[in-house]
């Protein structure tokens, strides 16, 4: 029996109405709520959002949140072509917009995909991938999503995979005093944060995944940075993005 991916998991969470829709794509409302502002802000000054208009934008796992819909009002805006990729169940639970010339809506998994996404809409000028590589590292295919993310640019176009959860980076906060205290007001002033460094886990982004990432897609004749998101974002201080830029 085919293991269960966590594409199939969201699929049944887009559907489950006890659920907020930041739940649906397991982000805790004190988290998420509100943050679309900030967010959208940051995805734009990394990929020269506006800066240029008409630009063909592709998003990898979009959710239903608000965000997306923001995003969407955005690109609109500054007259983007935006096309959102996620299942046909959470692109049904999205709010709000209609697709239309501008917004496309294509139901699939990434990268099963790929040939027909290239074939029928791409290249895209800049692809979005937000909150999404950790799932991916954990059903066993991260490699080949970022690559065949970045094989979908044209020359000059950008990629961001972003809100990348690095459990190292995690583990230094929490070893500074800013993070100690973080870790007091959040699970009581007599509790410690359990710091254990050096340690590997299959399933977490760490230092090890992302450096190999910047490294691969150097390697693979793109430019790549690892880059920190601003303080007002609500996990800057353990997530971090990468962006690949085809020259």
């Amino acid at each position: 029996m085919p293991k269960a991916t966590h594409f199939d998991r969201f699929k049944k969470q887009a559907l489950d109405t006890m659920k907020s829709f930041n739940e649906r794509v397991d982000f805790p409302e004190e988290i998420r709520a509100g943050k679309a502002g900030p967010i959208i802000q940051d995805i734009s000054d990394k990929l020269g959002l506006e800066k240029t208009a008409g630009l063909s934008i592709l998003e990898i796992g979009c959710g239903c949140t608000d965000l997306v819909t923001d995003f969407v009002q955005f690109c609109r805006a500054r007259a983007h072509k935006l096309t959102l990729l996620d299942s046909q169940e959470m692109l049904s639970a999205i709010r709000g917009v209609e697709p239309g010339d501008d917004l496309v809506f294509y139901p699939g998994r990434f990268p099963d995909c790929f040939d027909d996404l290239s074939d029928k809409f791409g290249p895209f000028d800049r692809i979005v991938v937000y909150s999404v590589l950790q799932y991916a590292l954990v059903d066993g295919f991260v490699w080949a999503f970022v690559e065949k993310a970045a094989r979908l640019l044209p020359d000059g176009g950008r990629l961001l995979i972003g809100d990348l959860p690095n459990a190292s980076m995690r583990r230094r906060f929490l070893a500074s005093p800013a993070g100690v205290q973080h870790h007091k007001t959040h699970y009581g002033p007599n509790s410690e944060p359990e710091l254990r460094f050096n340690r590997l886990d299959e399933n977490e982004i760490d230092d090890g995944l992302v450096i190999g990432l910047l490294v691969r897609m150097r390697m693979a004749g793109f430019h790549a940075f690892v880059m920190p998101q601003p303080a007002e974002l609500p996990m800057s201080n353990r997530r971090e993005d990468l962006v690949v830029v085809k020259p």
